[in-house]
């Protein structure tokens, strides 16, 4: 079973693919460092809200979705 936060770095993924942005724009845009943002990917540290809110505004979803990993593409 994945923890919360693998669940949250597959949510980012999905909703990045889905949108066309690169995890690359994603670290720019939120100014989260890239060795930061890569562990949160791995799963290896907790997401802050900050980072959670940062990522949901270059995604256009609510931080929430990220938690929830909703909504799915049609």
């Amino acid at each position: 079973m994945a923890t919360l936060n693998e669940q949250i770095a597959g949510t980012v993924r999905r909703l990045a693919d889905e949108r066309g942005v690169s995890l690359a724009h994603l670290i720019e845009e939120t100014g989260i460092p890239e060795r930061t943002f890569r562990r949160r990917m791995q799963g290896k540290t907790a997401w802050t809200t900050d980072e959670l809110d940062a990522i949901a505004g270059c995604l256009d979803v609510k931080a929430s979705t990220l938690i929830r990993g909703k909504p799915h593409a049609a």
